[in-house]
């Protein structure tokens, strides 16, 4: 499945608008050009604060960033529903120009994080 269509089913999972617009823009600071700053000049707080707790910058720990995302409900939401729907492998069907290396890469990495206990 193309990869846009990805925060698209995210958002199709949230129940509200912020959320739905959180889910959208999730990635967008960590996988673009588009700058927070850029977001915070177009959308709501709501959205944008939520959209920076969720980028991961680096060097932060993931600890640390864990405990920043759990502060903004929003954020825990579109996190949660994140690595869900990232295990969903039927995404992958009919994906011939991914490795099988890879594709087993991801299938272990899903698995283990279905199988992490949570709070």
């Amino acid at each position: 499945m193309p990869y846009i269509f990805r925060p698209y089913r995210l958002a199709e999972q949230m129940t509200n608008q912020i959320d739905a617009c959180v889910a959208l823009l999730h990635d967008v600071a960590e996988d673009t050009e588009v700058t927070i700053k850029a977001l915070e000049r177009e959308l709501s707080p709501d959205v944008t604060e939520a959209v920076h707790m969720l980028t991961h910058d680096p060097s932060v720990n993931c600890f640390q960033y864990f405990c920043a995302v759990c502060t903004k409900p929003v954020a825990v939401t579109v996190k949660l529903a994140d690595p869900a729907h990232n295990s969903d492998e039927t995404r992958f069907a009919g994906c011939d120009t991914m490795p099988a290396e890879k594709l087993a890469a991801h299938h272990e990495k899903y698995v283990r994080t279905r199988a992490a206990p949570t709070a």
